[in-house]
């Protein structure tokens, strides 16, 4: 079970069931959109790295498409990525 499903059927007590389906179906959907967006940036950056580098992969290339596709999705700062990151202190 996802800790955010868990954490929300344990500690929502005070709301109601449908609020609580509400919070789950909005933060799954903020994930998948979070993943979708990050495999499309990354898999792009691998074709244009691929391309510049006349058709050879280079051992980083995976390395800096995950780290530029990491800080324009997951750098944004909303529920889902701060669960993902963890706490921030």
């Amino acid at each position: 079970m996802s800790s955010y499903l868990y954490w929300s059927l344990t500690h929502l007590s005070l709301s109601s069931w449908p609020s609580r389906l509400r919070n789950i179906v909005r933060a799954t959907k903020q994930h998948a959109l979070n993943l979708a967006k990050f495999v499309s940036i990354y898999k792009a950056l691998l074709v244009i790295q691929k391309r510049v580098n006349g058709g050879v992969q280079r051992a980083a290339d995976t390395f800096i498409a995950g780290l530029i596709g990491g800080y324009f999705v997951f750098g944004d700062r909303n529920a889902v990525n701060e669960q993902v990151s963890g706490p921030s202190e």
